[in-house]
Parts: C-alpha cells; structure tokens; sequence
C-alpha cells in the first residue's frame, strides 16, 4: 500500500545480522581480490577511466561490484526467497524477473552518488 501511495517502501528487519555479515564477507573478500588483480596486472588507469565488468568505480570510494557468489542458493534469501519479493510481485506483476545483480560499496568519507535514472553513475 504504501509503495503505491508513496512511491517508495522502508522495509525493516528484512534480512537480520548473520544474513548482512554472511554477505558482508563476500563483499569484502570480493573487493579485496578484484583490486589484487587490478594491482597485480596494473590496471588501475583502466578502472579509473571505464572500469571492468566485475568492477567499476562510480566516483571517488564508490565501487560497482558484481559477485556472482550472491547469487547462488545460500544466498537466496536476497532473490527468490526475499520477504520483500511479495511486494515486487504486487507491483510488476507476477511474472518479473530479476534482470541485473549487482552491489555499490562505499567507504567512508567517498564521493556522493548523483541522482541518476539509469544514466551515469
């Protein structure tokens, strides 16, 4: 109701603390062995300039991941099994389906993320 009334919903307690540290290890882990491939290759210019299909810098401490790893069956409690995903089917229908995965981190003190319909990030 409020999504429809609204545009937008706050969901608490979706997930709980063992779900956000589960997939906080994979984030860590992952960021920590794309930026080893990027050091050891010597690829820093590229992520700077267009990034990677793994990762992307968005701005200054904003990076675009994507982990593969969330999307696998532990996981499912972000996509099929979501408590969340009743209302994204009151609204798109029965039939959506997710189209993309991805993950934003960013650390303290980086850049803010201007406002974007899909354009530049």
């Amino acid at each position: 109701e409020a999504l429809f009334r609204e545009g937008y919903v706050i969901a608490d307690g979706c997930i709980d603390a063992v779900q956000v540290e589960t997939c906080l290890d994979v984030v860590e882990e992952g960021f920590k062995h794309y930026m080893h491939s990027v050091k050891q290759l010597d690829l820093q210019e590229e992520l700077l300039a267009s990034g990677f299909m793994e990762i992307k810098m968005r701005s200054a401490g904003r990076y675009d991941l994507q982990l593969p790893e969330l999307s696998t069956e532990p996981f499912s409690f972000l996509l099929q099994d979501a408590p969340w995903m009743p209302l994204v089917h009151a609204a798109l229908g029965s039939d959506a389906t997710l189209t993309h995965f991805g993950c934003m981190l960013s650390f303290p003190g980086s850049a803010t993320q201007p406002w974007h319909s899909d354009g530049p990030h």
